[in-house]
């Protein structure tokens, strides 16, 4: 999602046949670039917590946690 200064990132997902090959960082950072290209310059996101190789993903490329969400 791009919305004035900021990007959104959600409902990010790799099928499990393709993972670690380099696909979902290539989707993050393409989709990054995009938003950049049209003028934002933040980004946030939202990742499940029990999700680890997302979050290593996401923290590799810089993301850090901020806040949580509790669902009930």
């Amino acid at each position: 999602v791009h919305d004035g200064d900021l990007a959104g990132l959600f409902e990010v997902a790799t099928e499990k046949s393709a993972r670690k090959q380099g696909h979902g960082r290539n989707l993050i950072l393409s989709a990054l670039k995009w938003a950049r290209l049209r003028g934002a310059r933040e980004a946030w996101l939202q990742v499940e917590a029990g999700n680890l190789p997302a979050l290593s993903l996401y923290r590799s490329l810089g993301f850090e946690e901020v806040y949580r969400y509790h669902y009930r």
